[in-house]
C-alpha cells in the first residue's frame, strides 16, 4: 500500500520521550546509551536490538538492566514486537535511535515501519547521538560489491532503460565514496557534503575526498548541516526531482547515520529511487565512541495514502 508523508519536520532534541516505543540499536559503544539515558522517560518501553549473536552482546542484559522498561531483543523478536504494538496500539508513535544502528539493520526497522504506516497512520521520531570527534580508520575493508540496503530499498524504476545517477552522501573515510562510484557509469552525480557541529570532522571529510571533489562539478555538490535533517529531507527530494524525468537516482548515503535515515524516507515516497550500499561495508566495527553531547531528532508522520487529510 502506498504511504503518505503527512509532515517531516525537526524535533526538540531536548524533549523527553514521553509516549510510544523507543527502539535503539545496543552496539558496543557508550553513545549507544547516551539517548536512553537522557530522553527517555522510565514508562517508555525499550526495545534494545541486539547486535549480533549472545556473546557479541556481552553485558548487553545487565547495561539493559539499568533502565527501565529495556528488553534486549533479536531484530526477529523486535519486528514480532511491533506486529503486536500494532494491534494494540490506538495511536502508534515509534522512537529510533541510530546512533550506533548498523545500516542494514536501520533498513530492515524502517521497512518494518512503513509497511506498518501502509496500514495505519504513524508517528515516527528519530534520533541521531553525535560521536565525540575521533580520527578516521586507517584501514576500510576492501568495496566487495554494491546492493540495495533491502528489498523495500532497491529502487523500481518506471523506465528500466534509463541511465542512472548518482547521489552520495561523503564521510570522512579516505576514498571510499570515490571507490563506491567506481562500480556505476552514473551519467550524473551528487554530492552531499556533511557540515558538523565538530569542525574537526569537516576537515577529514574534505582531506579525504579531495581528488573526488575536484571531478565533481561545482553545481552538483550541496552541503548539508548534520544537525538540520529537516533541511537535509528537501533537499535531497530537490535534487532527486530534477534528476528524475531525465536518469533514476541511486543514493549512496555515507557519511553520518543521520542522513542515511533521511535517505530511507525519500526512497520511501520516491520508490524510483533505491538506496544502496558496500558489502564489504556490513561487519559491525566495535567502538569506543562517546556521545559529544549534541543529539539531532527529526519527526515523520506517516498514513496509508487513501487516508482523508486532517490538519496536522
Amino acid at each position: 500500500m502506498k504511504v503518505e508523508l503527512v509532515r517531516f519536520r525537526n524535533r526538540a532534541a531536548t524533549e523527553p520521550i514521553r509516549e510510544g516505543l523507543l527502539i535503539i540499536m545496543a552496539a558496543p559503544e557508550p553513545r549507544a546509551w547516551h539517548i536512553v539515558s537522557t530522553n527517555k522517560s522510565p514508562s517508555v518501553p525499550c526495545l534494545a536490538i541486539k547486535s549480533g549473536p549472545d556473546d557479541d552482546s556481552k553485558g548487553l542484559e545487565q547495561t539493559a538492566s539499568i533502565y527501565t522498561n529495556t528488553q534486549p531483543l533479536t531484530m526477529l523478536e523486535a519486528l514480532r514486537r511491533l506486529d503486536e504494538i500494532e494491534a494494540d496500539a490506538a495511536d502508534m508513535h515509534v522512537t529510533v535511535d541510530v546512533s550506533c544502528m548498523p545500516r542494514p539493520v536501520m533498513a530492515e526497522v524502517f521497512a518494518k515501519l512503513f509497511a506498518i504506516a501502509g496500514r495505519r497512520e504513524l508517528t515516527i521520531t528519530v534520533f541521531y547521538a553525535l560521536a565525540s570527534y575521533t580520527p578516521p580508520p586507517g584501514h576500510l575493508p576492501p568495496n566487495e560489491a554494491i546492493r540495495p540496503v533491502h528489498p523495500a530499498f532497491a529502487g523500481w524504476p518506471k523506465d528500466v532503460s534509463a541511465s542512472t545517477a548518482i547521489i552520495v552522501g561523503l564521510g570522512y573515510e579516505k576514498d571510499k565514496a570515490e571507490g563506491a562510484c567506481e562500480y556505476f557509469d552514473p551519467s550524473e552525480t551528487w554530492v552531499f557534503t556533511p557540515r558538523s557541529p565538530i569542525s574537526e570532522y569537516d576537515v577529514d571529510v574534505a582531506a579525504n575526498n579531495a581528488s573526488f571533489m575536484e571531478r565533481t562539478e561545482r553545481d552538483r555538490r550541496i552541503e548539508y548541516r548534520v544537525d538540520d535533517p529537516e533541511r537535509t529531507f528537501g533537499e535531497l527530494v530537490s535534487v532527486a526531482m530534477s534528476i528524475l524525468p531525465r536518469s533514476t537516482p541511486l543514493i549512496l548515503p555515507f557519511g553520518p547515520k543521520i542522513f542515511f535515515a533521511t535517505s530511507l524516507f525519500v526512497s520511501l515516497l520516491y520508490e524510483d529511487i533505491g538506496v544502496w550500499l558496500i558489502t564489504g561495508d556490513l561487519a559491525v566495527q566495535q567502538s569506543n565512541h562517546t556521545s559529544s553531547g549534541t543529539n539531532i531528532a527529526f519527526e515523520a508522520k506517516l498514513r496509508p495514502a487513501d487516508t482523508a487529510p486532517d490538519e496536522a
